[in-house]
């Protein structure tokens, strides 16, 4: 880091900039440690509305969503502050491209200024630059983080772009864990079910084969995958 020389460091102008560049790298830790704290978060919807929530404070936002892709691929609004499903799926870049499907193709964060974008459902809201950050992993995208800057804001309000990338890329490890951990748990519970259900059927069956005199008898007993 270089040294300030002595007359820069009575310039006003000078200390006002570190001081700037020193706050600025203090939102970014903080930014990128509370995203970090997210991974033993368990708790869906609690995860879902803290990554917004530090987003949205990070870029100086007031409004955004999260949707995330379901297993038949469609995508649905899990988090929605200010952007309802329909207003989302409507953002489209002049040439009719949807921006939350460029941003998912894509899988890396993208930022569309409003004069890029069609009116959004017949100009019912206004567009300063929208900001789609897809939750992705090495595996998948799991969905995008949308955030909407509002058209009178300040431009340096979406301030360290390069940053998101890696913070939101933390958040979709931390989606992805919770995920993962839900299916573990639905599949422990299925299988107990079904060993409880294997028992009630054996509970059901004679233990042997009934002694009629006159007749040999004998039985197999094929279950049609655990039951």
């Amino acid at each position: 880091m270089n040294e300030a020389r002595p007359h820069e460091a009575n310039d006003p102008a000078f200390l006002e900039g570190v001081l700037r560049d020193n706050a600025l790298y203090q939102d970014r830790l903080y930014f990128l440690t509370e995203m970090g704290s997210l991974l033993g978060q368990l708790d869906a919807g609690l995860l879902l509305v803290k990554i917004l929530e530090l987003t949205t404070d990070y870029v100086g936002a007031d409004v955004g969503s999260i949707l995330l892709v379901q297993a038949d691929g469609r995508l649905e609004t899990a988090v929605n502050w200010g952007i309802p499903h329909e207003a989302a799926r409507a953002m489209q870049r002049l040439d009719g491209q949807p921006i939350l499907d460029l941003a998912l193709a894509g899988g890396v964060p993208l930022a569309f200024r409003g004069e890029e974008l069609q009116p959004v459902l017949g100009g019912a809201y206004q567009i300063g630059t929208a900001l789609c950050l897809p939750l992705r992993t090495e595996r998948r995208v799991l969905g995008t983080v949308l955030i909407v800057l509002p058209a009178d804001g300040d431009e340096q309000r979406a301030r360290g772009f390069d940053v998101l990338a890696p913070a939101v890329g933390l958040a979709a490890i931390a989606v992805e864990n919770e995920q993962l951990l839900r299916a573990k748990l639905a599949s422990e519970r299925e299988q107990h079910e079904l060993h409880l259900a294997r028992e009630i059927q054996r509970g059901l069956l004679p233990a042997e084969a009934p002694a009629i005199p006159g007749l040999d008898l004998d039985a197999v007993y094929l279950p049609a995958t655990e039951v």
